[in-house]
C-alpha cells in the first residue's frame, strides 16, 4: 500500500525519545549497551599483562600435561612409546623439526594477536559480542552527532549475532588448530589424535550453543576448546624439544 515503506521507517523525530548510544567514549556511561561499565573496565597495559600471564600459564600447563602423557605412555604402553620414538627419529633424519618449529613460531604470533586485541578492547571498554565499533561519518546535519553503531543483542537478531560471532571465533583459530593437529598427531597420533579432537569438538559444540543463548554462557565450552588448542600446540612444542634434544636409541 502507498506509504507503507515510510511507515516502516521511523524518522529522527519519532525516535527522539529513544535512548541513543554514545557518540564519543567520554559519553559512555555504565548503562550504555555494548560497553563494559567503568567499574569493570581495565587499562590497556593491565589487560595486556593479564593476557600475557594467562598465555604463559596455559603454555606451561599444556607442556607439563604433554610431557606427562609422553613419559606415561612410554612407561605404561612401551610399544606405543617405541612407535613415537621411531617417528621422532624420522623427523630428525629429514630435519623436519624445523617445520614444527616454524609452525610454533607462527602460533606464537597468533597468540600475540589475541593479547593485543584484548588489550585494546579493555581500553575501549567494548563488550562482547561486538568486535568493531562504527560511527556515521557525517560532516554536518542531524547525523553529524549520531551515536556509535553496535551489534543488536536482543531478540532473534541478537541470537543470530551471537551465533555468528561464535562461528567467527572458531574460524579465527581453526587453521592454526588443524595444521598443528596434523603435525602433532603424526607423531603422537595413537595417543593424542582422538582425545584432542573430541575435546575440541565438544568445546566447539558447547561454546556455540552457550554463546547463542547468552554471551555469558560461552565460558564453559570455551574452556574445553581452549584446553584442546593449548594441548595441541603443547604436543607440537614437545615434539620440537624431543626432536632437537633427545638422541636416537
Amino acid at each position: 500500500p502507498e506509504g507503507s515503506q515510510q511507515e516502516r521507517r521511523p524518522t529522527m523525530a519519532a525516535t527522539a525519545s529513544t535512548p541513543l548510544m554514545p557518540s564519543t567514549l567520554s559519553d559512555v556511561k555504565s548503562s550504555s549497551g555494548g560497553f563494559v561499565s567503568e567499574e569493570k573496565a581495565m587499562p590497556e597495559a593491565e589487560t595486556r599483562a593479564t593476557y600475557f600471564l594467562m598465555t604463559i600459564a596455559l603454555i606451561a600447563i599444556g607442556l607439563a600435561i604433554a610431557t606427562g602423557v609422553y613419559f606415561g605412555v612410554g612407561y605404561l604402553l612401551p610399544s606405543q612409546g617405541e612407535l613415537i620414538d621411531k617417528k621422532l627419529a624420522i623427523v630428525r633424519e629429514y630435519a623436519l623439526e624445523f617445520v614444527f618449529l616454524g609452525w610454533y613460531i607462527c602460533y606464537l604470533g597468533r597468540a600475540y594477536q589475541t593479547v593485543n586485541a584484548n588489550g585494546a578492547r579493555g581500553a575501549a571498554r567494548v563488550d562482547r559480542p561486538n568486535q568493531h565499533v562504527y560511527k556515521i561519518m557525517a560532516a554536518s546535519g542531524p547525523l553529524s552527532e549520531a551515536p556509535y553503531v553496535m551489534m543488536v543483542e536482543d531478540g532473534l537478531i541478537g541470537r543470530f549475532n551471537r551465533a555468528q560471532r561464535a562461528c567467527a571465533n572458531l574460524n579465527e583459530s581453526i587453521a592454526t588448530f588443524i595444521t598443528g593437529f596434523i603435525l602433532q598427531s603424526a607423531i603422537f597420533g595413537t595417543v593424542t589424535a582422538i582425545p584432542v579432537a573430541l575435546l575440541y569438538a565438544h568445546g566447539a559444540y558447547s561454546f556455540s550453543n552457550g554463546y547463542t543463548k547468552d554471551k555469558n554462557n560461552r565460558f564453559g565450552g570455551f574452556a574445553f576448546m581452549l584446553l584442546a588448542l593449548y594441548l595441541n600446540s603443547s604436543f607440537v612444542l614437545l615434539a620440537i624439544g624431543l626432536a632437537f634434544f633427545k638422541t636416537n636409541k
